[in-house]
């Protein structure tokens, strides 16, 4: 999607200082109860202030689409990197999947954010690994602050979260980069589009070195500067496809609507509104 298609879309729904730290695997396939070292990576200063940017509307949509759309159309320059380092005065966004993720929720719904780090106990200078929001996710009861559950792919709206951590025995990760964060986060950017039995296109936004599919705004965006492998990245919008299993959950991923599922992981959705 070029950028000026991606103004037409936000039109028509009406919408810093960084720590440098070691990426820390995610919880492995058991999903088990995270610990505080395997839970998260050290990626930021704990004192960064909340942006102050006017937010979007975010009247079709939860609080992180209108935090997505604010950062991409305020953005002076992205990155996909591990050592995540926002300025939203200056609008540079460098951060890897889940720190988009992390940094969108610090601004947007707060307390969804304590919530994850109080139970998991995520220091301020780190981000959840996937694997944690997927076991938290798997929790989900509607009795957790700033959150609430989503079962069913159908069910899923602009502003949740999707993520997947991948089994142990699987030696792939996030196409084209290392195995280190071990998994993958996204927002969603667009309610699910039936396409096929059981499988639904996903327009969604993220931070990645991979785009999805041919209309990714990454492609042609020249604010998203070149990660380590040369290829343009950080934040943008692009179309996955998500497979149902029976029971209406996500059996798999497609990173675009037409390549195939990723490796084998355990997937998660959950809904911060707060």
């Amino acid at each position: 999607m070029e950028p000026r298609a991606v103004r037409r879309w936000i039109a028509a729904r009406g919408l810093a200082v960084a720590r440098v730290g070691t990426v820390v695997a995610a919880v492995v396939a058991t999903v088990a109860l995270a610990t505080p070292a395997s839970a998260a990576r050290p990626v930021r200063d704990p004192a960064r202030p909340r942006a102050s940017s006017p937010r979007a509307d975010t009247s079709t949509g939860g609080p992180l689409l209108g935090e997505a759309v604010r950062e991409y159309t305020t953005m002076t320059a992205t990155r996909y990197q591990h050592h995540d380092v926002e300025n939203a005065e200056a609008g540079t966004y460098y951060y890897d999947c889940v720190g988009f993720v992390a940094y969108a929720m610090s601004q947007a719904t707060p307390i969804a954010d304590a919530t994850i780090r109080d139970e998991y106990h995520i220091a301020p200078d780190r981000v959840p690994a996937p694997g944690v929001f997927v076991h938290l996710f798997a929790t989900l009861d509607g009795s957790q602050a700033g959150w609430e559950p989503v079962s069913q792919v159908a069910d899923l709206r602009p502003g949740d979260v999707v993520a997947w951590s991948y089994d142990s025995a699987s030696s792939s990760n996030e196409p084209g980069h290392d195995h280190t964060s071990r998994g993958h986060a996204f927002v969603v950017a667009s309610a699910p589009q039936p396409s096929g039995t059981d499988s639904y296109l996903v327009q969604v936004w993220d931070s990645t070195g991979t785009p999805h599919g041919p209309n990714d705004t990454r492609r042609t965006n020249p604010k998203n500067l070149p990660d380590t492998g040369g290829k343009p990245s950080g934040l943008g919008t692009g179309t996955v496809r998500i497979d149902a299993g029976a029971d209406g959950a996500i059996a798999t991923v497609h990173w675009s609507p037409s390549s195939g599922p990723v490796p084998a992981a355990h997937f998660g959705m959950g809904r911060p509104v707060r």
